[in-house]
C-alpha cells in the first residue's frame, strides 16, 4: 500500500461550465477540493444539473467521474495531485461500476474486474460437509484491487464462518440459548429473506438486503436490514457496512459478555494453517494503536488490519469501527491462529435488544495490496465517514 506525500498544500481548482436543462452554458463560480494524497473519494456541491445524467470532470489529463446522492451532493473519484486543474463538466454514458446476477449470487465488477460477490440464495457446503453449513446473505469472495482474494467460506476447520458475514453467537431468549454464529451447534443461523434493491453508477453501487437471524426453536427472531455501499477504486476498494437489527418478537433477546461474534471477517485459505493443500504462510494483524496479531485480541482499537502473503505479495482488509455503533471503539476478536477477525460489541459489555428497538451498526472495510499503511487508513477513518 505505496502512497505518494508530497505534502501539497495547494488546492486543486475546477472551474466547471454547466449546461443547464434549457440548453444553454453558463460558467460556475470556482469549486475547490481538498488537495488529499491520501482519499480518493470526495463530495462536492453542484449547482443544478440533470440528475438522471453521468456527468463528469474532464481536463486534458483524464476525467474524474461523478455519481449524484441527493440534492445538490455528488460523490467524485479524485485522483492523487498537487497542482491546480481546470476542469470542465460534461455529460457522459459510462458506468464502469456494474453489478450482475444469476440465481444464488450477485456480483459487483469495476472496469470488468470483480470487487464482491454477494451470496443471495442459500450456498452449499463442499461436498462431504453436512449441510448446516449452508448460508446466504455474506460476502465472498472480496478482491483486492489487483484481484486477490482476501476471504474465504466454508474454512476447512472452521466451516460455520463465512466470508464478511453479520451473526450473533451467545446470546439468551426467554428460556433458551440461541446461538447464530455456530451453526454447528443446531441453535440457529442467518438467511437472506430478499434482496430489497440493487444500483449501480458510475463511483459507486448499492446493495440492500433483508435477513433473518433464525432460532431453531422459535423461528424468526431479528430482522437485519442491510446496506453494502461499494466503492472501487484503484488503490483500495471501499465498502460502507450497515446493519440495522430489530426484535420483531415480543420478549427480549439478551447478548451475553462472550469472547466473539457480531462483525465476521473470515480471511483466505493460503492463511489458514488447518488448510494443508492451500496454505502459504500466516496472516499478520496489526490496530490503529499498533498491536499485532500477538496483543490485540480484546482491545478496543478504531480499526484493525489483518494481512498475509498471497502468492509473491501480500494483501489484506481492514476493519474501521463508527463512532455512532454501541460500545465504540468495539473490542475486536483476534485469534492467535486462525485467520479472522470479528468487532464484538458484547465482550466485556452485555447488552440486549429489546421488542422493536432497532439498533444500527456501521464499518467501513477496505481492501488493499501490500501491507497496511497506518498513515493511510488513519485518515480514511477520519475522513472517509463524511461520504456516507
Amino acid at each position: 500500500m505505496k502512497l505518494k506525500n508530497n505534502g501539497s498544500v495547494n488546492l486543486i481548482l475546477l472551474t466547471l461550465l454547466l449546461c443547464l436543462f434549457y440548453g444553454s452554458c453558463q460558467e460556475s463560480k470556482p469549486i475547490h477540493l481538498k488537495p488529499d494524497n491520501l482519499v480518493d473519494f470526495q463530495l462536492i456541491k453542484l449547482p443544478k444539473v440533470a440528475q438522471d445524467q453521468s456527468w463528469w470532470l474532464h481536463d486534458p489529463d483524464g476525467d474524474l467521474p461523478l455519481q449524484h446522492l441527493t440534492g445538490n451532493q455528488w460523490l467524485v473519484r479524485t485522483t492523487p495531485g498537487d497542482t491546480t486543474s481546470v476542469f470542465r463538466l460534461e455529460s457522459g454514458s459510462d458506468e464502469p461500476v456494474q453489478v450482475s446476477r444469476d440465481d444464488s449470487l450477485l456480483t459487483i465488477t469495476w472496469h470488468d474486474h470483480p470487487v464482491i460477490t454477494y451470496h443471495i440464495k442459500p450456498t452449499l457446503p463442499p461436498e462431504g460437509k453436512p449441510a448446516y453449513y449452508q448460508r446466504s446473505g455474506f460476502v465472498h469472495p472480496a478482491y483486492t484491487p489487483e484481484g486477490q482474494i482476501i476471504t474465504d467460506d466454508f474454512p476447512e476447520d472452521h466451516e460455520h464462518q463465512h466470508g464478511w458475514f453479520y451473526a450473533l453467537t451467545r446470546t439468551h431468549f426467554r428460556d433458551s440459548l440461541i446461538d447464530f454464529w455456530n451453526q454447528q451447534s443446531g441453535l440457529g443461523t442467518v438467511a437472506l429473506r430478499s434482496l430489497d434493491s440493487v444500483s449501480s453508477g458510475p463511483v459507486k453501487a448499492d446493495i440492500y438486503a433483508t435477513l433473518d437471524h433464525l432460532s431453531t426453536r422459535f423461528g424468526p427472531i431479528l430482522e437485519e436490514k442491510f446496506h453494502l455501499q461499494v466503492l472501487p477504486g484503484s488503490r483500495y476498494n471501499i465498502f460502507y457496512w450497515q446493519s440495522t437489527l430489530t426484535n420483531t418478537t415480543t420478549d427480549t433477546l439478551f447478548a451475553d459478555d462472550y469472547l466473539y461474534g457480531g462483525m465476521g471477517m473470515r480471511g483466505p485459505a493460503a492463511w489458514n494453517e488447518a488448510d494443508s493443500i492451500h496454505f502459504e504462510g500466516r496472516a499478520h494483524a496489526l490496530t490503529n494503536e499498533g498491536k499485532t496479531l500477538e496483543e490485540a485480541n480484546h482491545t478496543h482499537p478504531v480499526w484493525a488490519a489483518m494481512y498475509g502473503k498471497l502468492g509473491n505479495q501480500s494483501a489484506g482488509w481492514a476493519i474501521i469501527d463508527q463512532r455512532e455503533n454501541i460500545n465504540f471503539p468495539q473490542p475486536v476478536r483476534v485469534h492467535p491462529e486462525m485467520p479472522y477477525f470479528s468487532k464484538s460489541p458484547m465482550v466485556g459489555h452485555p447488552y440486549f435488544l429489546a421488542p422493536d428497538e432497532p439498533m444500527t451498526l456501521r464499518y467501513i472495510l477496505v481492501t488493499y495490496d501490500g501491507e497496511p499503511n497506518p498513515e493511510l487508513i488513519n485518515a480514511l477513518a477520519a475522513r472517509l465517514p463524511d461520504l456516507f
